[in-house]
């Protein structure tokens, strides 16, 4: 592929990365060789962790010393050891996934301590350890829903990116794919839309310190995006909280009523040091490219040479420049290389990771994306009241992009139209009496993303008081992008050539303080109370420079065309700033009540407004712990119920009046109204309601969490056109509106068999989301998109779809029509994922994840622009028919430019219903008497990757969509999705 990344990383723009780079790799060099100084005491705990029903090994179970950072990981064979421990009182936890946590007071006094632990199953784990805005709490605690899933959950599917992990296993969150070519993001949207104007992205926290959750930007030309959740390596991660709703996002304040995702990465544990090394190879596919019936070329794309390639009246057409293959198509190679190391002292851990990956797209000749990053994360105790913990990470990658979507150079665009596409008429084609055309062309220019992403937290705890603890956490975020887009001398839509460059970095400075105070009322009643701030700066910088007009056909720069401009510069900085209490109540550790309250200012907010308060309560019930519940049967039941409300700030400059430069008489410069101003703006206000249950039956064996939450969002806010006589002709943002939003959630575990030998577990989660615009103020409807058919209106989900619906389909005659027929909403409105995992011995784990999306609406505009113009295979038959033989839908449809019926976009508006299998993986754990040379554990893993989509959608893909930031949603040439067969070896030493 033509990106090089080790030029771009020690060329002269690189030089700041480089340091970065030594400044992890020389910390990491110097700590793998302090284990010598682990022996520096003389105490020792060990011994070994099993399964309490079968003695079976329970590896990967976490051992650790509480209220120090001593720890160890159970191996294969079930044993674990701390060492260098001081004489003293110590409790010893033992934690693991879909068990009871174990606790032991142990007294070391310079010998070695055995302790045999089993473990006993519980499916809801009402102690599991969860992450919160206040910090760890036990799952019990939490009133609201809080989804987790941990690296046991993810490690034995196919995972190449953190939206994978996400994808299919969080009960309520919706992600689509924006694009099939590597290193493309894709829209997360928890419980749906909530705002008409702003960002519905949930915000993102990595190892306590918020990062940007909007999407990287790549060129124009590429109709594409990348998000920078993907640049944390997954390999790294050690448990993701998706906290979903206002009422669990109050103390998160503004900009988080699209919820919040938190993700905690892996850190050392003190003892003997862990080597983990993994080895992927393996390539993507795309298969059948678009309609599977009456399309034998795959829309030309997979063939693009031979008798096939005719428009609906036989007209032929040839490709100057396809791939010796005969395809657009190829089999695009995977590689990708991870190395970590994890020890440390009795006051010092850390962990260290690499990563380096190379993939190929599917497209001959053109995209793929290969990327190095590094980790180093590190945690010391000064003195026995103080932990710092410094975790840093860097990320480079380089993307080189197919043009796609709505472009007149996109490759899909041109590719699909045949001879109708913008690069007919080429010469070199072998058959004269064919038109030919040159899209191989379009894949010789260069769309590239050079980005680099760095992540630093700064965590300082301190514990000095008996029941008093002080957190402050610093955190810096910076992610940039250099977009070069160039089409070279001699290209056939510029002949002169032009060369686009965007140099595009976004900050994000963060500052929090968390104060706790714990303190027993009675031994009964427990009570604790948590107070703080948070600063956030978030600047955003872009400037885009444009030459065109070169001299001749070297390799061009901006100097060397004949017009330079610079065609964009922007500069845009926002501050946040809260402060927060909550007073958290446990009594007789069942029934646990929390109240608390979250007070913001935004730079956004207008001059008149001041501050917005953010009130919560909510409550956690554990019934099950109650002696008279039937625990033989019906394990745990833990009833919660909670209400709290969160904010979204209007656009950096919404409340501004601001002017629009112009050039006035004689080239002076001027200037003209743009926007009026509302210096009483606000924030969107969403308040919810929840409540659900947590249960578990037959010992552990079915597991349920039910939850359902209703959401209005008040002061929504709303476009308003100005008033003409006013001067402004711009609309002004007001807070007008009001959106509701409510729905169900459930999710199901089941042990469906348990054997000595084998055990088969199933999981299931089904999600309904109900959208509504009640209120929006006077205006009569929003246009978010008029090509994609999708409006905003009072009574109607947010966005729906709209258009012309067709009333006599199947009658023989032309076509009739229900304007303006509300068909659904854009996004699918219910979920069912169904995941089954059969684990034979210890050695084989076959791991599959499917999901169902329906309810969704979607234009194939693909169809639309194709079929008219006589390039959609799937038509061919029917346009070559007489019209007067042909049902209303068909000719509609099908209609030609030169047809009698017109067409028409609504007559491509289809339903988005769909089932992809995500995954399906095998692992096969080799046998301990297999390895040698110091290996302890030792894998082999062989997946594939979107290997079936079922649907009646006859578009390329109904996941994807060209719209990359708007609410709608449109299938315009857009790449879909692709298929991955990979093979990992992981082995640890």
């Amino acid at each position: 592929m033509k990106p090089n990344i080790y030029r771009r990383i020690f060329d002269k723009r690189g030089k700041r990365k480089v340091g970065a780079i030594l400044a992890i790799l020389v910390m990491g060099v110097f700590l793998v060789f302090t284990d010598s100084f682990a022996q520096g005491q003389d105490g020792v705990i060990s011994g070994t962790v099993v399964e309490a029903s079968t003695g079976e090994p329970l590896p990967g179970a976490n051992v650790l010393l509480q209220g120090t950072n001593k720890g160890a990981s159970v191996d294969a064979d079930g044993n674990f050891e701390i060492t260098g421990l001081e004489a003293g009182e110590y409790t010893l936890v033992i934690r693991f996934i879909g068990y009871k946590n174990y606790r032991q007071q142990i007294t070391v006094v310079g010998q070695t301590n055995e302790v045999n632990v089993e473990l006993e199953s519980e499916s809801v784990g009402l102690d599991e350890v969860v992450v919160t805005a206040t910090g760890e709490m036990r799952s019990r605690e939490v009133g609201t829903s809080l989804s987790r899933v941990s690296s046991d959950d993810f490690e034995a599917g196919a995972v190449s990116n953190t939206q994978d992990i996400l994808n299919g296993r969080i009960t309520g969150a919706t992600i689509l794919a924006n694009s099939g070519n590597p290193g493309a993001g894709g829209t997360i949207r928890l419980r749906g839309n909530n705002s008409i104007s702003q960002n519905n992205n949930p915000i993102i926290y990595v190892d306590g310190i918020r990062i940007s959750g909007d999407d990287t930007p790549t060129h124009q030309a590429s109709r594409q995006s990348s998000s920078p959740l993907n640049d944390i390596n997954p390999n790294d991660i050690e448990s993701i909280d998706v906290v979903k709703g206002a009422a669990a996002t109050t103390l998160y304040g503004t900009e988080a009523s699209g919820g919040v995702i938190r993700i905690t990465t892996k850190q050392g544990q003190a003892g003997q040091t862990q080597w983990n090394a993994g080895v992927t190879g393996g390539f993507n596919n795309m298969g059948h490219f678009g309609p599977k019936e009456d399309n034998p070329t795959g829309l030309f794309m997979g063939e693009c040479r031979g008798d096939n390639l005719v428009t609906y009246d036989g007209t032929r057409f040839q490709e100057a420049n396809c791939p010796d293959n005969g395809s657009w198509l190829q089999n695009g190679l995977v590689q990708r290389y991870n190395l970590s190391v994890s020890s440390g002292v009795e006051d010092f851990t850390y962990y260290l990771s690499g990563e380096y990956e190379n993939e190929e797209g599917v497209i001959n000749n053109g995209g793929g994306t290969q990327g190095l990053g590094f980790r180093g994360n590190f945690q010391f105790n000064p003195i026995d009241e103080v932990s710092i913990t410094f975790n840093s990470s860097y990320n480079n990658d380089q993307t080189d992009w197919v043009p796609s979507g709505n472009n007149g150079d996109g490759f899909v665009l041109n590719v699909t139209r045949g001879p109708g596409g913008n690069f007919s008429g080429a010469s070199g084609c072998e058959d004269p009496n064919a038109i030919c055309v040159n899209n191989g062309e379009i894949l010789e220019s260069k769309n590239i993303s050079d980005r680099e992403h760095f992540i630093n937290s700064l965590v300082i705890e301190t514990n000095t008081l008996e029941n008093l603890s002080n957190r402050l956490t610093f955190g810096y975020d910076y992610n940039s992008s250099e977009l070069e887009s160039t089409q070279y001398f001699g290209y056939s839509r510029s002949p002169l050539g032009q060369q686009s460059i965007t140099d595009w970095q976004k900050t994000v400075l963060s500052f929090e303080y968390l104060g706790t105070f714990e303190q027993p009322i009675n031994q009964d009643i427990g009570l604790t109370l948590n107070w703080g701030g948070q600063l956030f700066k978030e600047q955003t910088q872009t400037t885009d420079l444009f030459s065109e007009d070169f001299s001749g056909p070297q390799e061009p720069t901006l100097t060397s065309g004949a017009r330079t401009s610079i065609s964009g510069d922007s500069r845009i900085t926002v501050t946040t700033g809260g402060f927060f209490g909550q007073a958290s109540f446990d009594l007789y550790d069942k029934l646990f009540v929390e109240t608390g309250v979250r007070v913001d200012g935004h730079s956004a907010f207008g001059d008149n407004f001041g501050l917005q308060v953010y009130p919560k309560v909510s409550a956690s019930y554990v019934l099950s712990d109650y002696g008279f519940w039937p625990t033989s049967w019906w394990n745990t039941m833990r009833l919660r119920a909670a209400v709290g409300q969160a904010g979204q700030a209007p656009g950096a400059f919404d409340a501004v009046r601001t002017w629009r430069p112009v050039a006035g008489e004689d080239g002076q410069p001027g200037f003209t109204p743009n926007q009026i101003g509302n210096p009483d703006l606000g924030p969107e206000r969403s308040t919810e309601f929840e409540t659900g249950f947590t249960a578990s039956f037959l010992d552990g064996r079915v597991t349920t969490d039910f939850t359902y939450y209703n959401q209005t969002t008040s002061d929504a806010l709303i476009p308003v056109p100005s008033v003409p006589s006013e001067g402004f002709l711009s609309s002004q943002v007001q807070n007008v509106g009001k959106v509701k939003n409510s729905g169900i959630e459930v999710d199901l575990d089941l042990t469906v068999l348990q054997l000595q030998d084998v055990q088969w577990d199933m999981r299931f989660g089904f999600s309904k989301e109900n959208s509504e615009a009640v209120d929006l103020g006077n205006t009569d409807e929003i246009t978010v998109a008029y090509f994609a058919r999708t409006y905003i209106k009072e009574g109607y989900p947010v966005p729906g779809v709209f258009g012309a619906k067709i009333t006599n389909p199947d009658e023989v005659a032309d076509p009739e029509y229900e304007e303006d027929h509300y068909f659904g909403p854009s996004y699918p409105d219910k979920s069912l994922s169904l995941g089954t995992t059969i684990q034979l011995k210890d050695n084989l784990v076959l791991d599959a994840l499917g999901q169902f999306k329906y309810g969704g609406y979607m234009l194939n505009a693909t169809a639309y622009q194709n079929g008219r113009r006589g390039v959609w295979p799937p038509c061919y038959d029917l346009q070559q028919q007489d019209p007067s033989s042909l049902t209303a839908s068909q000719r509609a449809k099908c209609a030609l430019n030169s047809g009698d019926v017109d067409p028409r976009y609504d007559h491509w508006i289809e339903s988005t219903d769909y089932f992809k299998l995500r995954h399906v993986s095998l692992t096969y754990n080799l046998p301990q008497n297999w390895l040698v040379g110091g290996v302890q554990s030792a894998s082999l893993k062989l997946a594939a990757r979107n290997l079936l989509t079922i649907t009646d959608y006859s578009g390329t893909d109904p996941e994807i969509d060209d719209y990359r930031t708007s609410l709608a949603r449109r299938d315009y040439y857009a790449m879909p999705t692709y298929r991955s067969f990979l093979a990992t070896f992981n082995f640890s030493f």
